[in-house]
């Protein structure tokens, strides 16, 4: 099954990668990553780097899902803008 996949049905099986990201990104977002490893911080920006600026549907498809109210947006809006 493929990334791509996985991510547009948000059903469908995930590799092991994608099942523990939609296991912990509610948790990260909420927490702004406390939680989160050095080396998972640094993933997550790669991760967003390139959703953001080269995968913008995907992007929005996501911000609908986890971030409805764009509180988190609002929160990282100048690191994205950065990007």
């Amino acid at each position: 099954m493929t990334t791509s996949t996985c991510k547009k049905s948000y059903k469908k099986p995930c590799t092991p990668d994608g099942t523990e990201l939609k296991r912990v990104l509610p948790d990260a977002l909420k927490t702004n990553c406390a939680k989160c490893s050095e080396k998972q911080k640094v993933g997550a920006r790669t991760v967003i780097h390139h959703l953001y600026k080269n995968k913008s549907n995907w992007w929005k498809e996501l911000e609908a899902k986890y971030d409805p109210e764009n509180t988190y947006y609002k929160e990282h809006e100048a690191e994205l803008k950065a990007l």
